[in-house]
C-alpha cells in the first residue's frame, strides 16, 4: 500500500511537531529568568500606596512594607536560585529599600536557613536606581516550596522590579 502525499505532509508535521515537544522539553531543564513588577507585591504595613507600571510607590510620610511572591516553576529544585536582583528608586543617592529579607519556604510553609538581606549587600546605584545584587545567596529551596521577598520601602520611593533565575 502506498502512501498519498498528503499522509506524506501529515506524517512530516507529526514529526515536526514531536521534534519541537522534545526541544521545548529539553530547554525548560535549563536556567530559568523571570521578572516580577514590584506592582505585583502584597501591601502589608502602611496603607499609601501608588501601583503603576514603574512598579510600587510608597506615598506615606514612613516605611511601608510588602511582600512578594516568586513564581516557581521548577519544583523539584533543592539549591535556591542562581541569581536575584532587586531594582528599587535611588533619590539622591539614597536606595530606596530600608531593608529587606529573601525566605525559601518548604512545602508546610516553614522558613529554610538561608535567609539572605539588603543589609548584608551595598547596592549599586546608578541613574537613580539602586540594584541589590544577591547572586546565588539564597541557596535553598525545598521540593514543593515556595519564595517570598519582605521589603520595606523608604519614603517617596518605589520597588521597581525583581529578576531571579531558577536552576
Amino acid at each position: 500500500m502506498q502512501m498519498s502525499a498528503m499522509h506524506l505532509t501529515g506524517a512530516r508535521k507529526i514529526a515536526a511537531a514531536a521534534g519541537l515537544a522534545v526541544c521545548a522539553l529539553t530547554s525548560g531543564a535549563s536556567a530559568d529568568s523571570k521578572v516580577v513588577s514590584g506592582a505585583s507585591c502584597v501591601l502589608t504595613v502602611g496603607t499609601n500606596v501608588t501601583r503603576s507600571a514603574a512598579g510600587i510607590r510608597n506615598n506615606e510620610t514612613g516605611n511601608v512594607t510588602v511582600f512578594c511572591s516568586l513564581l516557581r516553576d521548577n519544583t523539584a529544585n533543592n539549591n535556591g536560585l542562581t541569581s536575584l536582583r532587586i531594582s528599587a528608586t535611588a533619590n539622591n543617592g539614597t536606595a530606596g529599600l530600608n531593608e529587606c529579607t529573601v525566605y525559601s519556604l518548604n512545602a508546610w510553609g516553614e522558613r529554610l536557613p538561608s535567609e539572605p538581606s539588603c543589609g548584608q549587600i551595598n547596592p549599586a546605584i546608578s541613574n537613580g536606581t539602586a540594584i541589590w545584587d544577591f547572586g546565588s545567596a539564597l541557596n535553598q529551596s525545598a521540593a514543593g516550596g515556595s519564595y517570598v521577598i519582605r521589603v520595606s520601602i523608604r519614603p517617596g520611593q518605589t520597588l521597581k522590579s525583581i529578576y531571579y533565575n531558577e536552576p
